[in-house]
């Protein structure tokens, strides 16, 4: 690596510089900068929104496939209580939930899973008539 020139050091780790006092010859640091003490521009909070609105596609695509897995379950647990003539009320109401908290996703493929399950879960729901 070439360098091909050295900056001196300014502001708080720039070395004391000598000043001519009236009477003295004393050393004295180069004066401190101001400090920095307004809010946080817009364009921080800007950034900042745009990171958190940034997501990893990855971890977007695991939090559908948890979210695909949890129906299924809820329909496999709910095939159980119907089989053995349990009373389905729990399993019902978390489907139903599920169906309020689905969201949009990006990713055409999961989508089109996500709508396999969501059309299963509103089928079952009508058979149950807990579905309008």
């Amino acid at each position: 690596m070439r360098v091909a020139s050295i900056q001196p050091l300014t502001g708080p780790l720039a070395a004391p510089t000598r000043v001519k006092a009236p009477s003295l010859d004393v050393e004295q640091p180069a004066p401190m900068p101001p400090k920095m003490t307004a809010a946080p521009t817009a364009t921080t909070i800007e950034m900042l929104v745009a990171m958190a609105a940034d997501t990893d596609p990855r971890a977007e695509r695991e939090k559908m496939t948890r979210k695909g897995t949890q129906a299924l379950d809820l329909l496999d647990r709910l095939n159980g209580k119907l089989m053995t003539g349990g009373n389905p009320a729990d399993e019902l109401d978390a489907l139903s939930h599920w169906l309020e908290t689905a969201g949009d996703m990006p990713d055409p493929q999961i989508r089109h899973l996500m709508d396999e399950i969501e059309l299963r879960i509103r089928v079952e729901l009508a058979k149950q008539q807990r579905f309008g």
